[in-house]
């Protein structure tokens, strides 16, 4: 596994799978979720329930990663619009936000204008056991593509050179890949990456999902502005303490409504405030990595 050097671990995860019944409890602190309402007095993951997952979902997901003796702790956000057939699963993804935690003093900026440029490639199906309070979950799997276009997303080698045709210049920048911007640095790094997810959760209430992932990224620095950026330090996956969590926010089964104005469909604008609602954010330590 490889993964994204010292500051750009972009929270991502591995589709290996995992038996649904495996899933271990989750001691998730809910959020003070009862003041971030929209439209009217619905928390998140209050609710009866609307008795399936089609619908509109809001997405955080905590990933650990070592990188050599420091932890560096990634959040990301997401809108997943849903759609349930039987106990299967179409979920259409779109990244909202990504925020990763300082390394030896150095943290990695990715921009808000980024995030459109993310390429969600749909492999397969997650499915459901029950949506009644701990019903299990499988997601779909998560493939993303960031800087890149593989002929075949999922089992392609991630390029290692700025030239190679698969590189793209996806924010048009005029450097190879996606642009990153590290402080504590001022110098820019240019990636190419492949994120891999699989998420595995149960019901904790009828509209609010809690569970763990697996994570793997392929990345690559494909170019840097200063030398300093472009230093690759050894990643580890550290998926015992990644968690994640969902809630519906589309108003339905008494769940939040985020549709602020009204139009019908919810945004990554509407929902960005209300993602430190969702999961406390921990500090990231060392001792997670010992």
């Amino acid at each position: 596994m490889r993964s994204l050097t010292i500051c750009i671990l972009l929270c991502s995860n591995c589709a290996l799978e995992r038996p649904p019944t495996t899933f271990p409890a989750q001691q998730l602190d809910d959020a003070g979720a009862g003041d971030a309402t929209s439209r009217g007095d619905a928390s998140f993951g209050s609710g009866s329930g609307a008795g399936t997952m089609t619908g509109t979902w809001l997405q955080v997901h905590e990933a650990s990663t070592c990188v050599l003796v420091d932890e560096q702790v990634t959040w990301a956000g997401y809108l997943m619009n849903i759609e349930q057939t039987d106990r299967t699963l179409v979920e259409h993804r779109q990244q909202c936000e990504v925020t990763l935690s300082p390394v030896f003093g150095l943290q990695v900026i990715i921009p808000d204008p980024v995030l459109p440029l993310i390429k969600f490639v749909e492999v397969d199906q997650g499915f459901v056991s029950s949506v009644l309070e701990s019903g299990t979950y499988t997601s779909s799997t998560e493939l993303s593509l960031w800087g890149i276009e593989l002929e075949n997303p999922l089992t392609d080698s991630v390029p290692t050179e700025p030239d190679d045709p698969a590189v793209v210049d996806s924010d048009g920048d005029g450097n190879p890949g996606l642009t990153f911007d590290i402080v504590g640095s001022m110098c820019k790094r240019y990636i190419a990456q492949r994120s891999i997810v699989r998420y595995f959760g149960r019901f904790t209430k009828p509209n609010q999902i809690d569970g763990s992932s697996v994570t793997v990224t392929d990345a690559n620095v494909v170019g840097s502005s200063q030398a300093i950026c472009g230093v690759d330090p050894r990643l580890t996956a550290n998926d015992p303490l990644s968690t994640f969590r969902m809630v519906r926010v589309d108003g339905a089964g008494e769940s939040i409504d985020l549709d602020a104005d009204g139009d019908g469909e919810i945004t990554c604008d509407e929902v960005r405030p209300h993602l430190v609602d969702i999961i406390a954010r921990r500090e990231s330590s060392p001792e997670n990595c010992r």
